[in-house]
């Protein structure tokens, strides 16, 4: 498994804690790069240009160093967090 992760997320926001409890309940969160939108104009400038818009939590998944997808919002991160510890 290379994939690493980029998650951006809000301190405060229910989903995003869910979403960073996952990747560590995973044993993922060492391949994680967490970035408080919340706190940092920088990752939220970042945030803006991978996806757009300024919505937590989302995750880029990076395979290889090539950006392989833009995950947005619980759902769709655990069920991909999910499908890729199986």
């Amino acid at each position: 498994m290379s994939k690493t992760f980029e998650l951006f997320h809000r301190i405060g926001d229910g989903a995003s804690a869910r979403v960073r409890k996952l990747f560590v309940d995973s044993g993922l969160s060492e391949r994680v790069r967490f970035r408080n939108v919340g706190t940092s104009e920088e990752a939220l400038g970042a945030l803006r240009d991978v996806s757009g818009g300024d919505a937590v939590p989302t995750a880029v998944v990076f395979d290889v160093g090539e950006r392989e997808r833009v995950l947005i919002g619980e759902a769709a991160i655990g069920d991909f967090v999910r499908e890729l510890l199986k």
